[in-house]
């Protein structure tokens, strides 16, 4: 996993620069510059990392790909002159923004996932050995009382608040919570949390496609509340376990690109934007109903063309953090949210960039409030400004590279690995607001591990001592 090669590095750290200083002084001449040089850098530090670590899904890739396909997807195609859909385009309007702001939303976009790759490559190193795949027996049964129970805070949640007719018709995402019943909602987490230690076990002891049942059926569970998200979650941390299992069974060859892979990734691709599109129709009214309306090729073809600019597509969130200015937050999301749960208790100040950000440009025109993914960049940006960004992004990057080194050499086990990488992607990606959950499921996941441990432990310490009571005098 060593890479002494500095030239990643050195780009990495120019383009960074560069960038903080177009952004800092605005000067539009220089925008494309650092595009030109930022755009390889970062490319250039994706590639080695892979040629490096063997691994094509290490942290680094997927936060460069998926914030690709997050703020530079749609930056590349409006400066093209492609139009959005006129629901986007409409949306886009209602929030006031103008030409310089999606400019710098780009360059601020950019800025962060070199800062990123610059604090991956500036943390340390280390051999890599084998993977930790192994649990005590019985973690399984833990594991499986986990789901139980999980999925029951599910079942409670969703009667407390609907009925389950609600599953049927796809309406609990609009509903309002009951008051008293937040605490069914993150005892859901015990369902998520169980699920993937359940699938480690399984795919240990060498059960293939079955290790994935654990996760398919959490996921299938989540879907009732509309969160796609959170529904697709434990099926990608199961995904990337297996990823890794078969890496360490092949010992970890060279990463080559072919033409059998694509057939893979267009087919996955596909299936994504579909579920993502039954999913928007499912929680829009249509419920059940919205399954032969979801497999029209030109309904998803309509879909992915909408959720390139607003929903897998999220650059109008960091427009409009750019539109409103830097620091005028004051850190009030990052102490919110890293206090909690202390911040249910106390009177600790909290305030929501993404509602902050609505809030600001176009108003709440209900009493319902909602808000876009400001995103960790945006995040950082609102309440700490530029100074922010120089360093939350790149500690986030060293935070990441931290986690990868362990989980290579084997001192953290897989599944708090699969499930901290892809809540801290999630987080990246939509904001600090969502480090409770990731906490909660944290937690969880230790408690399942620890009580198995202790069951086994005790379980086997019992069947000793029956065993010496047993012996002939």
């Amino acid at each position: 996993m060593k890479d002494k090669n500095y030239l990643a590095l050195w780009l990495l750290s120019f383009a960074f620069g560069l960038g903080l200083f177009a952004f800092g002084s605005r000067d539009a001449v220089t925008a494309p510059i650092f595009f030109a040089i930022a755009y390889p850098a970062v490319f250039v530090a994706v590639a080695k990392t892979i040629a490096a670590s063997r691994d094509f899904f290490n942290p680094l890739s997927l936060i460069s790909l998926i914030g690709f396909v997050r703020y530079s997807c749609p930056a590349l195609l409006l400066l093209a002159g492609v139009e959005p859909p006129q629901e986007v385009a409409d949306s886009y309007q209602s929030l006031g923004l103008s030409d310089p702001d999606w400019l710098w939303a780009h360059v601020l976009a950019l800025v962060s996932l070199c800062g990123v790759a610059l604090g991956w490559r500036l943390a340390p190193a280390r051999r890599a050995c084998r993977l930790d795949f192994s649990f005590a027996p019985g973690v399984k049964h833990a594991a499986i009382l986990s789901m139980a129970a999980g999925f029951a805070a599910l079942m409670a949640f969703i009667l407390k608040n609907a009925s389950l007719g609600a599953l049927v018709t796809g309406a609990m995402r609009g509903v309002t919570v009951e008051e008293g019943t937040g605490i069914y909602f993150r005892l859901i987490y015990l369902l998520i949390a169980g699920s993937i230690v359940l699938s480690v076990y399984l795919l240990k002891r060498e059960k293939g496609i079955i290790a994935l049942l654990p996760v398919l059926f959490c996921m299938l569970a989540l879907l009732g509340l509309g969160g796609r998200g959170r529904a697709l979650t434990p099926v990608l941390a199961g995904l990337l376990l297996v990823w890794y299992r078969q890496r360490e069974r092949r010992s970890w060859p060279a990463i080559s690109l072919r033409v059998r892979h694509l057939f893979v990734a267009l087919p996955a691709m596909v299936f994504l934007a579909w579920l993502f599109h039954f999913g928007a129709l499912y929680r829009g009214g249509y419920g059940l109903s919205a399954l032969p309306m979801s497999l029209s090729p030109q309904g998803i073809g309509d879909y992915i063309q909408y959720s390139i600019f607003a929903e897998f597509g999220q650059l109008h969130g960091l427009a409009g953090a750019v539109a409103i200015g830097p620091g005028v937050l004051e850190g009030r999301t990052f102490l919110g949210s890293l206090s909690w749960p202390l911040s249910k208790l106390m009177p600790i100040p909290g305030r929501s960039a993404g509602m902050f950000i609505i809030e600001t440009l176009e108003g709440f025109h209900s009493e319902r409030k909602w808000g876009l993914h400001a995103s960790l960049i945006g995040d950082a940006y609102l309440n700490f400004g530029l100074a922010g960004v120089l360093l939350i992004l790149p500690l986030f990057g060293m935070l990441a590279r931290f986690l990868y080194v362990r989980f290579r050499a084997g001192t953290l086990n897989a599944a708090l690995y699969a499930f901290v990488v892809i809540y801290g992607v999630n987080l990246f990606l939509k904001s600090i607001e969502a480090w409770p959950h990731l906490l909660t499921g944290l937690v969880f996941m230790l408690a399942i591990l620890r009580f198995g441990n202790l069951f086994y432990w005790r379980t086997r310490d019992r069947r000793k001592f029956l065993q010496t009571e047993q012996l002939p005098a």
